[in-house]
């Protein structure tokens, strides 16, 4: 995610000219979708996986480091602006 946020906010400064005002609120608009995507993935997966450890009679893991297919869904729904 840091690498695409870097490249964009590249390619939005450079779209503005250098005008950092409208280079952020850009950056802001091109990336807020999938930034709050990111962010709903890991208090859903955790709330997914201690739902089913209790009904497995399992106790809750405290180290968990399934990556289920939410976590793909949310990286591949962003696509790179050609800038």
């Amino acid at each position: 995610m840091a690498l695409i946020a870097a490249y964009v906010l590249a390619g939005e400064l450079r779209a503005a000219d250098g005008d950092h005002t409208a280079a952020f609120a850009a950056y802001e608009r091109e990336l807020r979708d999938h930034v709050t995507a990111s962010q709903q993935l890991a208090p859903a997966h955790k709330a997914h996986q201690e739902a089913y450890r209790a009904s497995a009679g399992q106790q809750p893991d405290t180290h968990p480091t399934n990556i289920d297919a939410a976590f793909y869904e949310v990286v591949d729904s962003y696509t790179v602006k050609d800038y």
